[in-house]
């Protein structure tokens, strides 16, 4: 049960920093967009 409630909050987390970085840079792929994420603090 809380394995799968911590998978849903970072899938859903990670969604939402991944969308809100490619609204501010377009021209980033997801792979970039990926990228920054780890680089932020998060896997």
């Amino acid at each position: 049960m809380v394995a799968i409630t911590a998978t849903s909050a970072l899938l859903v987390g990670f969604l939402a920093g991944l969308i809100s970085f490619k609204v501010k840079s377009r021209h980033n792929t997801w792979v970039s967009g990926l990228r920054f994420r780890a680089r932020a603090g998060g896997a």
